[in-house]
């Protein structure tokens, strides 16, 4: 679904979410991390530019091989926060699983 913001640009949501309006002020970002034994994964949100949810993701790996540690932010946009909190999540881990079972080499 798509969503026309204030400057009239047609927006597409990752998560097929749709506004009919200008999304209300928000003063508050979603943050939530997961870790175990040596990785960890952070994720908080922001508003994106146009309208909807990005997440900033921080993965972090130590091994005796050496430490990892990225930041990236989400491609994609989201209509509703949550949606991108769990998607950020989701990527962060993914990029871990990878890295722990070396399918890439990073």
């Amino acid at each position: 679904m798509t969503w026309i913001n204030e400057t009239g640009v047609a927006r597409t949501y990752a998560d097929g979410g749709s506004r009919s309006q200008q999304p209300e002020e928000h003063s508050m970002a979603i943050s939530a991390n997961a870790q175990q034994g040596t990785w960890s994964v952070s994720v908080h949100t922001e508003e994106a530019a146009e309208g909807g949810f990005q997440a900033t993701i921080h993965v972090k790996h130590v091994s005796p091989e050496g430490d990892f540690e990225r930041t990236f932010q989400q491609s994609q946009v989201f209509a509703v926060e949550r949606e991108a909190v769990l998607e950020g999540l989701r990527e962060g881990m993914t990029w871990i699983a990878l890295k722990t079972t070396r399918t890439i080499g990073v």
